[in-house]
């Protein structure tokens, strides 16, 4: 059988209150302003998102599902927000933040396959992508995270795209959030 137990507060040996719990949230706060170190992991959330899409377009577009809401518990806090998903053709990716660019590629940051595998639709080589960006948000206002994509050029043989689905050996897509304390 398990056991729980509830608090909204935790006090030092000496009957003065350490750690306050927000009912609302479950986050802790501290008394006297005192906060976590430096570089102290605040919070890491994990969204996996799953699909199959085609950039179709040399202007960047939104990969479906490549979205989450992260509001930060500190409003000093560093978030890294990190990117996992499979990636064939010949194209880029990158993650915004509200809509600022917390991530954007130059065209030296182009994923590539030749021409002769770049055709996504009918099987083009596939690598698995990881891209990191930093934000600081100066709020613990709820900030929208995203991944958009792009083809390098349109037609079969340059189409580039994302295959978000796990296939056993390759983990599924996902986007990473981790607060960081500064």
């Amino acid at each position: 059988m398990a056991s729980i137990l509830n608090v909204d507060q935790i006090n030092n040996a000496a009957g003065t209150s350490a750690v306050t719990i927000d009912p609302s949230t479950g986050k802790p706060s501290f008394p006297n302003g005192a906060t976590l170190p430096a570089g102290s992991i605040i919070n890491f959330q994990r969204y996996t998102f799953s699909g199959t899409q085609a950039a179709g377009s040399t202007s960047y577009v939104d990969i479906t599902n490549a979205s989450t809401t992260y509001a930060a518990t500190v409003s000093t806090s560093l978030i890294r927000v990190q990117l996992q998903i499979l990636v064939g053709g010949k194209g880029s990716i990158r993650l915004l933040a509200d809509g600022n660019g917390i991530f954007v590629p130059d065209s030296s940051y182009l994923f590539y396959n030749s021409s002769t595998q770049g055709n996504w639709v009918s099987g083009s080589v596939r690598r698995i992508a990881n891209i990191i960006g930093y934000y600081s948000p100066a709020s613990t206002s709820p900030v929208t995270y995203k991944a958009q994509m792009q083809s390098y050029s349109t037609g079969t043989d340059n189409e580039f795209g994302v295959n978000e689905l796990s296939n056993g050996s390759n983990p599924a897509a996902f986007i990473e959030i981790m607060e960081i304390a500064q």
